[in-house]
């Protein structure tokens, strides 16, 4: 794959990812109307925040990923684009929780297509010493879409409601910005179109799924706690993601446009410092021989993050808890390109469609559900008040994060002495300089 169609491909699959993380994260922000026309709990919010798109994962990832070792990688990312589009339109259609929640499931699809083919696609068209890098970039998409949707949230639903008053059509504004939002998918088709297929790694031959499970039996010691340890990151991600926008407004009585202006500029201009200096740090690490930098950043967030959240129930300001989460957002990304990365790294050619849906399964199921349902549960039967949701956030941090940070760290000692199987999905050149073969 030249330089310029590899770039271009990069470039279209983070504004692909940025727009499906604008079409799950904007509920966030919609809380309010939502919980109220359709009389829902915050249970059931959280459902649609998490377990919507973590039972997709459960039933289509290793499906999806079984196609990804073996199909064009470019057309199963084209289906999944129109069909999360035509989900999240579906989503202002919704008349209870249970049609909202099977719309919410189908946007999950976005993920579910999307990051299995784009991983696998992005490893081939860039060597592993950029591979960290790349992939921070392509996650930063999701940030930036958290960002648009913490952004749109807060001013865009204006709009909306201006579309509806036009229209004639006694709808919500939150039905219209749905809708809005799904006819998105068609420009994101159109560039998809035009991303160059890269031609597969050498050695490259699509493996049944026996010869994943015996792969991933043979290295589980490796692949269990780097697995968890990353699922337990990104379930306190989740978690301050989710309920963020709501603690601002209940606690500290922040309108929806002031949540979607503060939270959307630290996502817009934070997340990107966050991302691309984790993904050169560990670029960086594994350039000098350290095999296991990527996992290193990872234990580095894990320890960082549990003050910045933990936080969040000592302070007795609004200034004071989005400062807290502004550091958030720096930390959040910081290890989410170089998780997947060291994914990448120790998984040969043939089986990364498949390692990375695993990866990708293991990672919605703790995280994308369980971080917001944690903290749901916390405010809803521990402290049974709505208003102690950052007491909720903060006890989710002290509760799991030490556990991530205890599994990371087991993770890159035995990272370290795994450096046959980096050799089998890297170039002999680069592959020397880490004595690795």
């Amino acid at each position: 794959m030249q330089v310029i169609s590899r770039g271009y491909a990069l470039t279209v699959l983070t504004a692909t990812l940025a727009l499906s993380f604008v079409d799950r994260q904007i509920l966030s922000l919609l809380v309010a109307p939502v919980k109220s026309e359709l009389s829902l709990s915050d249970l059931q919010i959280s459902l649609l925040h998490g377990l919507a798109f973590a039972f997709l994962y459960m039933l289509l990832g290793l499906p999806f990923g079984w196609l990804v070792d073996r199909r064009d990688r470019k057309k199963i990312i084209f289906a999944g684009v129109g069909f999360w589009s035509v989900a999240t339109a579906s989503c202002g259609l919704a008349r209870n929780f249970g049609e909202l929640f099977l719309s919410r499931i189908g946007v999950g699809v976005g993920e579910a297509c999307l990051q299995p083919a784009a991983y696998s696609l992005l490893a081939d068209a860039y060597p592993p010493e950029r591979l960290s890098s790349t992939l921070s970039i392509f996650s930063l998409g999701s940030w930036l879409g958290v960002g648009g949707a913490f952004l749109l949230g807060g001013q865009v639903a204006g709009i909306a409601e201006t579309i509806s008053a036009m229209s004639g059509l006694d709808w919500s504004g939150w039905r219209w910005l749905f809708i809005l939002l799904g006819a998105l998918g068609i420009p994101a088709c159109l560039a998809i179109v035009l991303v160059r297929e890269p031609v597969r790694q050498r050695g490259h031959q699509a493996q049944p799924l026996s010869e994943t499970a015996a792969f991933l039996k043979a290295r589980a010691k490796l692949i269990v706690p780097l697995f968890l340890g990353y699922a337990i990151i990104l379930l306190n991600v989740y978690a301050f993601l989710a309920w963020s926008p709501a603690l601002l407004m209940r606690v500290y009585g922040w309108t929806p446009p002031e949540v979607g202006y503060g939270l959307g500029l630290c996502a817009l201009l934070l997340c990107p410092v966050g991302a691309l200096s984790g993904g050169m740090i560990a670029d960086r690490l594994v350039r000098r021989g350290v095999v296991a930098g990527p996992v290193v950043i990872g234990a580095a967030e894990a320890a960082l993050f549990l003050p910045c959240l933990a936080g969040l129930a000592f302070v007795s300001s609004g200034q004071g808890a989005m400062a807290l989460l502004a550091v958030c957002f720096v930390l959040g990304p910081l290890a989410l390109g170089s998780g997947i990365a060291s994914v990448q790294m120790i998984t040969p050619p043939q089986f990364r469609g498949q390692l990375s849906a695993v990866y990708l399964l293991v990672s919605s199921l703790l995280g994308v559900a369980g971080g917001p349902a944690l903290t749901a549960l916390f405010t809803d039967r521990v402290f049974r008040d709505e208003l102690r949701v950052d007491d909720s956030l903060a006890m989710v941090s002290i509760t799991t994060l030490p556990i991530a940070f205890v599994c990371l760290v087991i993770a890159a000692r035995r990272f370290s002495f795994s450096r046959s199987d980096v050799a089998e999905t890297v170039s002999s050149d680069f592959a020397r300089k880490m004595d690795v073969v």
